[in-house]
């Protein structure tokens, strides 16, 4: 083989395997924003959802009797009574913590960017979003 042609072949050869290179990244880039924007169109299962779907995996396993069902209804109910209550209590601080970062982050934030900050966070709070 002569030189010319031996390089010939690397340069080809190189020339593939980046072409290879691209042509993977490029599927994978295309795998992944199809992927994620698929799991984002899934809606978020309900809380009667959530607990049908446990109590009807629970009974698989456990071939619960109807008294028991009762009873475990019962002590998720008192459980989701007991979550509410501690949530109201905590969420004055919570929303107080929140406000407090916003301030912050605000502070930090040039008086051009401030509307700024407070358009998008009030578009990222709305309820449509």
């Amino acid at each position: 083989m002569t030189r010319k042609s031996s390089f010939s072949v690397g340069f080809y050869l190189t020339l593939v395997f980046i072409s290879g290179l691209l042509a993977g990244a490029l599927g994978m880039r295309l795998y992944i924003v199809n992927s994620v924007s698929a799991r984002a169109a899934i809606p978020r299962p309900t809380a009667e959802e959530v607990r049908r779907s446990y109590m009807d995996e629970m009974d698989r396993h456990l071939h619960l009797r109807a008294d028991q069902i009762t009873s475990i209804n019962q002590v998720l109910d008192n459980t989701r009574a007991r979550f509410k209550e501690i949530h109201q209590k905590i969420a004055p601080e919570m929303k107080a913590l929140k406000e407090q970062q916003n301030q912050q982050i605000r502070s930090l934030l040039t008086q051009q960017q401030q509307p700024a900050y407070d358009r998008w966070r009030s578009e990222r709070d709305s309820p449509t979003h």
